[in-house]
């Protein structure tokens, strides 16, 4: 871009940047793409569960990693039939405690990329989720 810019004003200097915005627009919207944002919902999310709200849909029948001795946690299904909604709820042999930590390699429906996540449970219903493109919608 800086190289074209020091061009003399020219039909072929306004097509190359025209060109360059069009390519530069192009990787944005690709990586634009590869995020999925999330919502933590109020109700519904608790000490032993979280409910997320998606922008893609979610591929059900994944178990959740523990991480070094910490409880299950699982996804039973779609949380009410909404594939844009997940429930992440610990089975009933977890017992819930604050400093849980799990890891989770999502997939989703149409294509989207699979997406790895850290998920923390900080107690009182409040839940850290860490990623490089699950990232919370603000």
């Amino acid at each position: 871009m800086e190289f074209v810019n020091k061009l003399p004003n020219s039909n072929i200097k306004s097509r190359l940047l025209d060109q360059i915005k069009d390519i530069q627009d192009a990787l944005d919207d690709k990586v634009e793409a590869r995020y999925v944002y999330f919502e933590i919902h109020d109700e519904g999310t608790s000490m032993n569960q979280l409910v997320l709200s998606i922008t893609e849909e979610f591929w059900t029948g994944k178990i959740m990693e523990r991480i070094e001795g910490n409880p299950i946690i699982n996804i039973p299904s779609n949380y009410n039939n909404d594939k844009n909604t997940i429930k992440f709820v610990y089975n009933t042999l977890g017992d819930p405690k604050e400093g849980d930590i799990f890891s989770a390699n999502l997939r989703f429906e149409h294509g989207v990329t699979s997406i790895d996540a850290i998920i923390t449970n900080l107690g009182d219903g409040n839940w850290k989720i860490e990623s490089d493109w699950l990232v919370e919608r603000k």
